[in-house]
């Protein structure tokens, strides 16, 4: 909408779903056993996550290359499987 004070995109509506996805989350962990296991969490975060984001990778990759935009996606592509994406933003 253009509004004063509110960022274009919807980014911080997103950020905020996920912060809060993730809290409730490591609660319940915390409710269910008493504490939280930080890298048991990642871990399943990863093995979740992981597959889905170098599937994607790799067919963003393949289409660019066979459209010729490879030098167009080769460091957005990169910046995404290293999980730093967002910094270009």
């Amino acid at each position: 909408m253009g509004l004063p004070g509110f960022a274009y995109g919807g980014q911080v509506g997103v950020a905020v779903f996920f912060a809060l996805l993730i809290t409730a989350l490591l609660l319940e962990e915390r409710r269910a056993s008493g504490t939280v296991a930080i890298i048991a969490f990642y871990r399943r975060r990863a093995r979740r996550l992981l597959p889905a984001l170098l599937a994607m990778l790799a067919v963003v990759f393949v289409a660019s290359l066979v459209l010729g935009y490879v030098d167009r996606v080769a460091t957005p592509t990169l910046a995404a499987l290293l999980y730093v994406a967002n910094w270009g933003y």
